[in-house]
């Protein structure tokens, strides 16, 4: 009686035991889902923390003087910044060019270096940029959908 006891609770033992395991693996198999979503999150969110401070001049009006700091900000990046004036109808681009913008979806490459800031704070220039001046911007990205320019037309 004593060792048909003892193989009982050794047999319900074995049973808790295979049941706390399968309960392990559907917990981590449930955690492993969490898991992969909550990193997809965290890189948008991560992402979007990145381009936020191109994407905040996205259908803004800046003064003229923001636009010349962007520039000189923005000087050894590997971007390019398009101003275009009320004196200027071509426009011209400075730190980097970029080529193969169409009007409407702002998608292009960079391609060569463009125009020093000199050209922008010159007042005998065309390029001159007002400070009060006040310019809607654009943000250009690449095929990638990289952020690598910003687009501004005064107003």
């Amino acid at each position: 009686m004593e060792n048909s006891l003892k193989m009982l609770m050794i047999g319900a033992a074995v049973v808790i035991t295979l049941a706390v395991i399968t309960s392990g693996f559907f917990i981590l198999r449930q955690g492993q889902g969490i898991l992969k979503n909550s990193t997809e999150k965290i890189g948008e969110i991560s992402s979007d923390i990145e381009e936020s401070e191109f994407t905040m001049y996205e259908d803004q009006k800046i003064s003229g003087s923001e636009v010349v700091n962007l520039v000189r900000k923005y000087d050894d990046k590997r971007m390019g910044i398009y101003v275009e004036t009320g004196k200027d109808t071509n426009g011209e681009w400075y730190i980097n060019n970029i080529s193969g913008i169409t009007s409407n979806d702002y998608i292009g490459e960079i391609s060569s270096s463009g125009e020093k800031i000199s050209k922008m704070i010159d007042e005998n220039n065309n390029e001159y940029v007002n400070p009060s001046g006040k310019f809607l911007g654009k943000v250009i990205r690449n095929e990638n959908d990289t952020i690598i320019g910003l687009y501004f037309v005064q107003q």
